[in-house]
């Protein structure tokens, strides 16, 4: 569960975990690798792309770190409990999770695209068209963080973790 979600309708009727059953499964591990590599290869794609323009090379580092941030938040929408279908991905948070977006986008915001600010955090401060791609980039993660999920996740019915259990 994240963020005082609600559990999925069967979680009372789930048996509970064998003693010699792992804590943390593999493909649990795996998935959150194939997830952190595809936030790094965003941020490290969007620094690369910006740094070799001499116009875009001083918002690199705000750039990334922006994406970076809003990825992250992007993490809270397929690690849901009960999110099995597309359509729900991005419907129905819990007003905590919702805060948690709200108050981290809001922070980013103030650290990267006011300038007084973004000066103290040695950052050049983003226009906000800038800022709103940024943005829009990290949270647009949710997406192929959901395909890792259901391709390695530890419920899922196929690929790895299905050839795990088998």
């Amino acid at each position: 569960m994240f963020e005082a979600e609600e559990g999925g309708d069967d979680l009372m009727g789930q048996p509970p975990r064998q003693r010699a059953e792992s804590l943390l499964p593999l493909a649990s591990v795996l998935q959150s690798l194939l997830q952190g590599a595809l936030a790094t290869a965003l941020v490290m794609g969007l620094y690369a792309w910006m740094h070799a323009s001499a116009t875009l090379a001083p918002l690199a580092p705000a750039a990334t770190f922006t994406a970076l941030v809003a990825a992250n938040a992007a993490l809270i929408l397929p690690s849901r409990t009960g999110s099995r279908r597309w359509s729900q991905l991005f419907t129905g948070l819990a007003p905590v999770s919702r805060l948690v977006i709200a108050a981290t986008i809001t922070a980013l915001f103030v650290a990267t695209g006011v300038p007084a600010i973004a000066s103290l955090f040695g950052f050049a401060a983003l226009p906000l068209h800038t800022w709103l791609c940024c943005v829009v980039a990290g949270l647009t993660m949710a997406v192929p963080f959901e395909l890792a999920r259901r391709w390695l996740g530890p419920d899922h019915h196929g690929g790895f973790a299905q050839a795990q259990r088998g």
